[in-house]
């Protein structure tokens, strides 16, 4: 704990401000993600429709991956940052404001470019603004606080979506009462922007190495992640990532078939009041970032390939539970519980995937990870929006969801129990 003390005091402004700016910027987030379905529900859309639009942004960001590259090297990590979270709030604001197909298409789809560079630019933003001896705990801290960030939002949405009502009188549950709320969140996203400005970006170089508040800023070579455009280059890569890919991948379809509709779902079957529902979605995002501080203690308990693969096994049978149980505050309970099992095999299993890894390949390792998470989260929202219609409401989604659970729990057993380490890899519990 002193240690940790005296990281955090060797913390700079600029380090302070960054934290200040996500923090902010993750609570408008937050209120956005508990009230978009049911805006989007309230304007007369369809399920159907739900899962395409949470799909939009994500795709737009997919394709926008190599421009956000190009530009986050032209612009600088800071300006990159505002010029993304910039253009995410305008694209947001238009979608809100003229709320027609054609527009949320449109502008959800430009807001993935806007999220991708805005994301892309956190990593290195924190490494050059930190030193060697306080960049782990900064990390951590940045990491931990935008998720109290997220819980804040969602767990303060349903007393902002009734001060809203009461003030502006509205009705309660209307599409007015929810575009209002969700104009409310654009406002605190732009006030997260002003702590992100005030970062002194002059403060680029270390002086000496007793100064940690500054650090000197290191450029790769360009060609070091965009040669992996070129397919021959791609398909040598050393590391077995592209099997070690294929459960990452199950889960996260998994999961996205049913968790972007999960406000919709709580809605609907219990009829929960907003703050009810957002104080669910808040303690959900508690259980995320407690559990995963807990992963480490478990793996020491069970062993890495146990804790992901029982992980990805009860959260199948907590599908089961959410997806065919009538009683509200049991389902609540589960959801949060399986949040927190989820995420928690999350950092673990990239873990092991970068234990099997050459030191060269980390990027393009990281990248092939991220890329197979945000294609499940694109399709899967379609599809199970398509199911929900036309197949019997949500036992269908429920029932796909668990089956390819328990099909990734096999896959991660066999294949963490038979991949060869990479010869450079520290020894890691199994």
């Amino acid at each position: 704990m002193q240690i940790y003390l005296e990281h955090i005091r060797l913390f700079s402004r600029n380090a302070w401000l960054f934290t200040l700016a996500r923090f902010i910027f993750a609570i408008g987030i937050a209120i956005t993600r508990v009230f978009l379905n049911l805006y989007l529900l309230a304007l007369g859309f369809d399920s159907v429709f739900l899962g395409f639009i949470s799909s939009v942004a994500l795709i737009g960001g997919a394709v926008f991956t190599i421009p956000a590259m190009v530009l986050l090297d032209r612009l600088g990590r800071q300006r990159a940052m505002l010029i993304g979270a910039a253009l995410s709030v305008l694209s947001w604001l238009i979608s809100l404001i003229a709320p027609t197909r054609e527009t949320l298409v449109l502008f959800q789809f430009l807001a993935g470019l806007g999220d991708v560079l805005y994301g892309m630019a956190v990593v290195p933003m924190l490494a050059e603004i930190s030193g060697q001896r306080e960049r782990t705990t900064l990390f951590s801290m940045n990491e931990g606080l935008t998720l109290i960030g997220v819980f804040v939002g969602s767990l303060a949405s349903g007393f902002v979506a009734t001060f809203m009502t009461q003030t502006l009188v509205l009705q309660a549950g209307s599409a007015t009462a929810y575009q209002a709320v969700l104009l409310f969140s654009i406002a605190v996203r732009l006030i997260g922007l002003l702590p992100l400005a005030l970062i002194d970006n002059s403060v680029n170089g270390s002086v000496d190495a007793s100064n940690t508040h500054t650090v000197l800023k290191t450029t790769m070579p360009k060609q070091s992640t965009l040669r992996y455009l070129n397919p021959r280059v791609l398909l040598r890569l050393q590391s077995p990532i592209f099997k070690l890919v294929i459960p990452w991948a199950m889960v996260y379809f998994a999961g996205s078939l049913i968790f972007p509709f999960l406000n919709v779902f709580l809605k609907t079957r219990f009829d929960v009041s907003d703050t009810v529902l957002g104080a669910t979605l808040g303690f959900i995002n508690l259980s995320d970032g407690l559990a995963t501080m807990l992963g480490p203690a478990a793996v020491r308990w069970l062993g890495r390939r146990w804790v992901v693969v029982l992980g990805s096994l009860f959260s199948a049978t907590c599908l089961a539970f959410i997806g065919f149980n009538h009683q509200f505050s049991w389902v609540a309970a589960v959801v949060i519980v399986r949040a927190g099992l989820f995420n928690m095999i999350l950092p673990i299993y990239r873990a092991f995937t970068i234990d099997h890894t050459p030191r060269a390949e980390y990027v393009v390792v990281s990248f092939i990870l991220s890329a197979s998470t945000n294609i499940g989260q694109a399709s899967a929202p379609v599809l199970s929006g398509f199911m929900q219609r036309n197949f019997g409401g949500w036992d269908g989604p429920f029932l796909l969801a668990i089956v390819i659970y328990i099909l990734a729990a096999g896959v991660f057993s066999w294949l963490m129990r038979s991949t060869p380490p990479h010869h450079s890899a520290p020894n890691s519990p199994a």
